[in-house]
Formats: C-alpha cells, structure tokens, sequence
C-alpha cells in the first residue's frame, strides 16, 4: 500500500520524462560518429550515432504501452524485411563463403543484423512518439534545434574554408580539430564543411534528409512551429539560407543535386497550388524559380571553384590532361564498379542473397573485369598487404539490398517504401492544412532518401528512418482524426 503513491508519482513524471528524452533524442540527430559508443552498441565503426542512447532509454519507456497502442501499418514490410534479412544471413553460413582477413560469415551477418536492428528501433520510435498534433510540432521544433546547432558548428568550420593557408587560419583549424573529436572519430578536413558528421558527404546528406524537407515546405507554405514572426519572416526563412550557404561549403556532389531537386519539386508544388487555387501570376512565380535556381547555380559555381575536388565536375572539359574518362576523373567511377558488382552477386544468389554484410566477402571474386589502375581506392582495399581491415560495401543502398538479401529481400524492402510514400503522397493532397504541410515535407523527405539511397548503404544511419518515422506518425495521426471526425458526425446525424 505504501508503495501506490510512489507509483502514481513515478507516472506523473513520466510524460516529462519522456519529453525531455525525446528532446535529448531529436538535439543529438547531427552526432552520427559519437566517438564514445560502446561495440555493443555500435562502436568500432563509422556509423556511431549518440542518438542510440536516448533511443534505448525511450524504448524502455515505450515498450509497457506498446501492446495497447495502434502500430502503423509499415512495420509489417519493415518487419518481414527483418525476418528476411534473418533468413538470408543463416543461408550465408551454408554458402561456403571464406573469411576475408579473419573476419567471417557469421561476425558479418552478427554486425549488419545488429545496425538493421538499431536502424528498425529509429523508425518504430519515431513513427509511435509522437501521438498527437502538438507533439508532432514539439518533435519538429527540437529537431530544427538540432539544426540549428549543426549549422551553428558548420559556421565556426566555414570561416577557414576559402580564406588562404595562413598561420592563423591553421591554429583556428586545429583548434576545431580538437573540439570535433569529442563529437566525431575523424579529423576535420581543411576546404571543406563536416559539420558535426564522420565527412562532409554526411553532413550534406543529413542536411537534405533530415532537415531541409521541413525547411521547405515551411517556406513554400508559410506555415511555422515557431511563434516567433517579424513582418512576415519566420524562422525557417533564416534557416533555409544558412543551409544552403553551408550546404554549398561541404562540396558535396550528391548534396548539391538533391538541393537543386527538391528545389525544384518545392517550386513545381508551389506552382501546381496556385493553380488548383485559380491564383494567377503563374508566368511570374516561373521566372522567380528561375532566377532563384540561377543564383543558386552561380553561387554554387563561384564557391565550388575554389575547391579543386568539387570543381572537376565541369573542368574535366577546360582540361587536356584529364583524358577520356568523364567518371574516373571526378572519382565517381568506382561507384559503377561496386554496383556492377553487387548485381554480379545477385546474379549468382538470386533468391536470398548472400546475407546482410557479406558483399564484403565476395566482392573481390565478383569484381568485374575493368582496369582497375584507374580506381586506386579499389586497389588499395583489395591490397593483401594492407594493415588496416577495411570493408567494402556497394555504396549504394538498393544494390546492396538486392546482393544481400536477393529478390525477396528488395521486393519486400520496396513494399515498405511505397508503404511510406503512400502515406506522404495522401498527407500532401489531403482538405487539412497542417497535414497537407506535413505531406509536403514527407514527399520531399523520401525523394532525398532515395537519391541518398544511391550513394550510401547503411542501415545504422538514422536520417532516413527519422523522416520515414515522421511520415508514419504524420499519416497516423491524420487517420485516427478523420476516424474521429466521421464517429462524430455520425453520432450528430443519429
């Protein structure tokens, strides 16, 4: 009996509890190589997010209200994925397939089902979290916190980027250095932007997936989670200049093409409202996108000259030396080689693949016949005499499905995306102003995760089940309203 009030006290507290760990969560989005993360959990890898620990305090807390809370209905692909994925992995160890470099089958099938796991456990969280609307405007502006304070670190890496190699410059960089391996396990690069991620490349891609979605539709909407307005300014006006700014400084190839897609998308949805609205103007709002998109363009290349890596896209043709190899010369040509190979191993293993992990282990028997003194960084991994085990992986997340998990795998991992797009494309056309703008970001979102998609392959990276996760609660949330609203016309009717 004494022990009741204790109780009822300890549940009082939990809402907050709760709350104040999602916060934790959504703030530590941007830390995806925490260098103090145990193996257990993660550790030992490039993908190390510090978002793993408020996942696993939040996942406690969920885990006693989980059997009477309505689960979405994309868990049932993303589910039989996880069973696939099982299945695939023990087949490999049938396989026959050697160690590579004393790491076996079975340490890679162990690895990649624990980084699926922690991948399964960012979606399933994110997308139950949220239960109503103003937890979903809560979620949404902590997560913009979180940008705020990696585009706040960004600015301080900006200042040394372009200015010249001078004595000042390199004992502010070092500096930063310094602090960066408290937040991630690898230096910071001289020209280039990394934010708070492993490279640059993260950052960017973060930047695209997890935040940019949301900045957009914002500004394309005029709809904020932000109180704060100053004759007619919002907060994500702000924020999607400073992104782009410091998008622009991480040289990201792949970053800079989906800036410009889902520009463009924003402008053809911003468009395609006007019109159903029966605003005119439509001439106007054209040449404004194009003249946006032009500055864009000229911003790009004035800042990507001064990057000797990022300005190869268009020297290659200002160049004698550069030779006839357009790919090989931007050092993206490698990219064809993992895929080409990827398909080889799904040629050979059609139906469950070779198991989540193992494209590593036979990547070098299904290497394809190209001359690989072009692509040094191939050479260099498949050296036997390299120190340092280093595996590879296809970079590219739907090969890399279809090699490890087969047929099966792919077909019902592409039930689970058209699940999420679904639910993103019903959001954007639904009569419900706050979800139309929760539909806009999600089409956006998916769109980035899967351009994304094409040029990394991890699981463990939250960005993408952040964004699907939102999409979820977003639809689930929408659904349950309508269901009320129709019980209670009903029940007026009556």
């Amino acid at each position: 009996m004494k022990a009741q009030p204790w109780l009822s006290w300890a549940r009082q507290l939990q809402p907050g509890v709760t709350k104040a760990m999602w916060a934790m969560f959504l703030v530590s989005l941007p830390m995806t190589s925490f260098p103090f993360v145990p193996g257990v959990l993660g550790g030992k890898s490039t993908v190390q997010p510090l978002a793993i620990y408020p996942l696993l305090g939040l996942l406690l807390l969920l885990l006693p209200r989980l059997p009477k809370m309505r689960l979405p209905r994309a868990l049932i692909p993303l589910a039989v994925f996880g069973l696939v994925a099982l299945i695939s992995g023990g087949l490999a160890l049938t396989l026959g397939i050697p160690a590579f470099r004393e790491v076996t089958v079975l340490d890679r099938v162990v690895r990649n089902g624990m980084t699926l796991a922690i991948g399964l456990g960012f979606y399933t969280l994110v997308a139950l979290i949220p239960e109503d609307r103003e937890m979903l405007r809560f979620t949404l502006r902590w997560l913009l916190v979180g940008f705020v304070l990696a585009l706040a670190w960004g600015t301080l890496q900006a200042v040394y980027v372009i200015p010249p190699n001078t004595p000042v410059m390199r004992k502010y960089f070092d500096l930063l250095n310094e602090l960066q391996h408290w937040v991630s396990v690898r230096n910071l690069q001289r020209r280039r932007v990394s934010g708070m991620a492993y490279e640059p490349s993260w950052f960017a891609e973060q930047i695209c997936i997890l935040w940019l979605p949301w900045v957009l539709a914002a500004v394309f909407r005029r709809q904020s989670v932000f109180a704060w307005r100053f004759r007619g300014m919002q907060v994500e006006d702000g924020l999607l200049l400073w992104s782009v700014a410091i998008l622009i400084l991480t040289y990201s190839r792949g970053g800079v093409v989906i800036l410009f897609g889902l520009l463009g998308l924003s402008f053809l949805g911003w468009q395609g409202e006007r019109a159903r609205r029966r605003q005119g103007g439509g001439w106007k709002r054209g040449l404004v996108a194009l003249g946006v998109l032009a500055v864009l363009a000229v911003a790009v290349v004035g800042l990507g000259s001064q990057n000797k890596y990022f300005s190869r896209i268009w020297r290659f043709w200002a160049e004698t030396e550069a030779g006839g190899n357009y790919w090989a010369y931007i050092a993206f040509g490698q990219r064809f080689v993992y895929w080409e190979a990827a398909l080889d191993i799904f040629e050979q293993y059609p139906v469950f693949g070779v198991g989540m992990g193992n494209y590593a282990l036979v990547f070098e028997d299904a290497l394809p016949d190209v001359p690989l003194y072009r692509y040094p960084e191939i050479l260099e991994l498949i050296t036997p005499e390299k120190k340092n085990v280093v595996l590879l992986t296809p970079k590219n997340l739907f090969v890399r499905v279809l090699a490890e998990t087969g047929l099966v795998g792919f077909a019902v991992f592409l039930g689970f995306l058209g699940v999420i797009l679904a639910e993103a494309v019903r959001l954007w056309l639904a009569t419900d102003e706050e979800q139309k703008f929760w539909g806009w970001a999600g089409v956006l979102g998916f769109v980035a995760a899967c351009l994304v998609g094409f040029s990394t392959d991890s699981f463990a990276m939250p960005n993408m089940w952040v964004m699907f996760g939102l999409i979820t609660a977003a639809g689930m949330l929408g659904r349950n309203e309508t269901r009320a609203s129709s019980l209670k016309a009903l029940a007026e009717d009556r």
